[in-house]
């Protein structure tokens, strides 16, 4: 599971990084098109990852008032 949350996490940054380094090219629809693609996989990396650590705070709790 903690897999899962590190790769969405290491997606997200990747994504911020994408968007990052595309301000440095010059305007035109390329340097958009490159900014579309950061953020949309900046956006499927957060969700990801949070999707992942709602499962491993929810299996920690399953676990939890499952020993009581």
């Amino acid at each position: 599971m903690f897999k899962h949350f590190r790769n969405g996490l290491i997606y997200f940054s990747v994504g911020g990084i994408i968007v990052y380094l595309a301000s440095s090219m010059p305007a035109s629809l390329r340097q958009e098109l490159v900014i579309l693609f950061g953020l949309l996989l900046c956006g499927f990396g957060f969700a990801y990852a949070m999707l992942s650590y709602t499962r491993i705070v929810l299996s920690r709790m399953l676990i939890f008032f499952k020993q009581k």
